[in-house]
């Protein structure tokens, strides 16, 4: 019986699906440049926007980028630029740059409100500017931070 147990338990755990409904918001720096790395889930992404996932450019996705985020870099709003746009596996990873040129950043704003009409969905936002990495987590109550650097 003891086996029956640990066999059911071994294929019942392996067959349930764990996933975690997340975005990866990665802001970092190089020289004078702010850049941006996002990896979002491409379906998760196509459900939102109700379009197929080869529909999904760089003008689709940044125009939801533009009406779902803010980036304010000591109090001065920042555009994004998206460079790249790759899939890998069911993910997107979107390299972007921030239009505007900051050479310290003292304060950051961050708007997010991507994805976070699925259940449970966060976005984690990485920022490693000014020597400094600090990890965050907004979701759908919370949708803002600021950050003193």
């Amino acid at each position: 019986m003891k086996v029956f147990i640990t066999l059911f338990c071994l294929v019942h755990f392996a067959i349930v699906e764990h996933s975690v409904p997340i975005a990866i918001f990665n802001i970092h720096q190089l020289s004078n440049q702010v850049l941006l790395d996002i990896t979002i889930d491409k379906e998760n992404l196509s459900e939102e926007l109700d379009l197929a996932p080869t529909d999904l450019t760089k003008k689709v996705i940044l125009n939801y980028l533009q009406e779902n985020t803010s980036f304010s870099f000591d109090n001065k709003i920042n555009e994004l630029e998206i460079k790249d746009l790759n899939q890998m596996g069911d993910h997107l990873k979107i390299d972007c740059v921030f239009k505007t040129e900051i050479s310290n950043v003292k304060q950051l704003e961050i708007k997010n409100t991507c994805l976070l009409n699925i259940d449970n969905h966060s976005n984690i936002i990485q920022v490693d500017l000014n020597n400094i990495s600090k990890d965050y987590r907004m979701y759908i109550k919370r949708k803002t931070i600021s950050i003193d650097l």
